[in-house]
């Protein structure tokens, strides 16, 4: 990562910037993008080592959501539900073992889980119910909610919405996941650079192959 943001201070074109690479580290992005008021999650920033008993009050039930702060998820308790104080000191406790120093505490919201793909500059703007598919990581979600309910929502706003973040964060082909409430609101919970595309990959395809054309007409 610092070789390519090295080359990239130096003038290098490089598809997805290395800075916003890594600004979608969870402790980055989630200080990013509440401070642009990107519909995101309530959360908090803790240390490894801190007791979140009374963080885990405020959120209240059913429970919260913790996930390591200083990369993406790449062990199966990166991103974690705990539903008890207990749990989630133990979440944390692993995570300080592990050498990871901060995570992200979220408050769990109710709803329908949504995933897109986009590429900036382009049209292309894919999303689906990912359980609707088996096209997920995380079973909890449906597990706490219960079957994909369908709620309606605004798919431009969405769209904008996630523009905006990618905006934020500085990354330029990317995928992400929302969660759509009963009234249609919405709030994105991740957003990552290089995603899989792989319920769309032919009609992504183009639209990546569009932006890089681009890029390098640029140059």
């Amino acid at each position: 990562m610092r070789y390519l943001q090295e080359l990239e201070r130096n003038g290098v074109l490089i598809i997805n910037s290395s800075f916003g690479i890594q600004s979608c580290y969870r402790t980055i992005m989630t200080e990013k993008l509440l401070e642009n008021d990107v519909p995101y999650p309530a959360s908090v920033v803790v240390n490894t080592h801190d007791d979140i008993g009374e963080l885990f009050d405020h959120f209240g039930l059913p429970g919260i959501w913790i996930k390591r702060g200083d990369f993406h998820a790449v062990h199966k308790e990166d991103v974690s539900f705990v539903s008890t104080k207990d749990e989630a000191n133990n979440i944390l406790a692993e995570y300080a073992l592990r050498g990871i120093d901060d995570a992200v505490v979220s408050q769990h919201l109710f709803g329908d889980l949504v995933k897109f793909y986009a590429v900036s500059g382009t049209d292309f703007f894919y999303w689906f119910h990912p359980y609707d598919l088996n096209h997920h990581k995380y079973a909890a979600y449906e597990q706490i909610n219960g079957a994909t309910a369908h709620y309606p929502f605004d798919n431009e706003a969405l769209k904008q919405a996630a523009e905006r973040a990618a905006e934020v964060l500085g990354v330029t082909i990317y995928g992400g996941d929302a969660i759509v409430q009963t009234d249609g609101s919405f709030h994105i919970i991740d957003l990552n650079d290089w995603p899989s595309f792989a319920p769309c990959r032919e009609q992504a395809a183009e639209a990546i192959a569009t932006h890089i054309f681009g890029k390098f007409s640029d140059l």
